[in-house]
């Protein structure tokens, strides 16, 4: 069982987290092209992302989520993101929101550990179904042409 008291640090430290994607991001050669993003819009997409994530790991809706990644592939597409580029900043989030979780929440007993380990079992679950559904975006814009997604529908990073 996913512990409600992690998330919610978790979740309630968005900011702190987005400032350690974005740190990385203007040091990291791998996501050069990210460098384009204006940090407001990078912040805004972390806050709906990682404050949400209870949301996405406690009730996932799989098919909401992968349409909503598959809109972001085709988008980062469009914007001439390479795939590389967008999937290493997927894995720069999740490495962030563990090193968060294992930094600042260090276990003291065998169940808060437990969580801990719940927690990135879980958040690999999720950005793996997060990734393919990028690729799949990304991919079908080659080969078919998508209908533009509304900007409801990029609210996620």
């Amino acid at each position: 069982m996913l512990s409600a008291r992690l998330m919610q640090r978790v979740e309630q430290n968005w900011e702190r987290i987005a400032s350690a994607v974005i740190e990385q991001s203007r040091r990291d050669t791998h996501i050069r092209h990210y460098a384009c993003l204006d940090e407001a819009e990078i912040r805004a997409r972390a806050q709906d992302v990682i404050g949400n994530l209870g949301r996405w790991l406690s009730r996932p809706d799989e098919a909401e989520l992968r349409h909503r990644y598959r809109d972001l592939g085709w988008c980062r597409r469009e914007e001439g993101f390479p795939l590389e580029e967008v999937i290493y900043k997927l894995q720069t989030i999740e490495w962030k929101i563990v090193q968060y979780v294992q930094d600042e929440n260090p276990p003291e007993n065998s169940v808060q550990l437990y969580s801990e380990l719940e927690m990135s079992r879980v958040l690999h679950r999720f950005f793996g179904i997060v990734v393919h559904s990028v690729v799949c975006g990304y991919q079908r814009g080659r080969e078919l042409p998508l209908a533009k997604p509304s900007a409801r529908q990029l609210e996620v990073v």
